[in-house]
């Protein structure tokens, strides 16, 4: 993962959401991360007790930006709101990767182009991607990795990481796209 310059990112949830900010619950989200530090991200959700919201995110190094989900105006935003410790291969996905415990190989047929692995993680080591998260815990994690290029494809995470969790949360990221021509630039028409 250290030597990606850029990816593209797909998360989404097959049960649960994740509270990005008190009140915004994050379904699914996708984007494009092209390091050092830029990242454009799209993502659904709701926010006050059930009110659906879609609304997207542009960082470039310490400027964020964030469309105001009512009107739809590009505003700038606090940094805190950004995701890109986590998709910065030095980061956060190695740092991940390098704290999974009792790893095994799964049912892997030799002619499949990819490899599944599965283990623990302590959910510390994904504060990079959901903020404060409980202690002294582990979540079960789903690897697909592809064979001729050792890339990270997808991960699983199953179990609640966040205090405001559910407690069989389950977690997906999708990485693809790796190394393509990406270009993120700040938005027009940004106050």
């Amino acid at each position: 993962m250290q030597s990606l310059n850029t990816f593209n990112f797909r998360l989404y949830h097959d049960v649960g959401s994740l509270e990005l900010i008190p009140g915004l619950f994050v379904n699914k989200a996708s984007g494009r991360v092209a390091n050092p530090d830029r990242l454009s991200v799209e993502f659904s959700g709701t926010f006050g007790g059930g009110f659906a919201i879609k609304s997207e995110v542009i960082t470039i190094g310490e400027l964020t930006y964030m469309t105001n989900p009512l009107t739809g105006n590009w505003e700038a935003s606090d940094a805190s709101v950004s995701p890109l410790g986590f998709f910065s291969p030095a980061r956060g996905i190695s740092e991940m990767l390098a704290q999974m415990q009792g790893v095994s190989l799964v049912d892997t047929k030799p002619s499949d182009a990819k490899y599944h692995l599965k283990g623990n993680l302590p959910t510390t080591a994904l504060a990079p991607l959901v903020g404060p998260t409980l202690t002294d815990r582990t979540v079960a994690v789903e690897l697909t990795i592809e064979a001729a290029s050792d890339q990270l494809l997808e991960a699983r995470f199953i179990g609640a990481v966040t205090p405001t969790d559910v407690e069989g949360a389950d977690r997906v990221i999708v990485l693809s796209f790796f190394n393509e021509d990406i270009t993120i630039e700040e938005p027009e028409n940004s106050s």
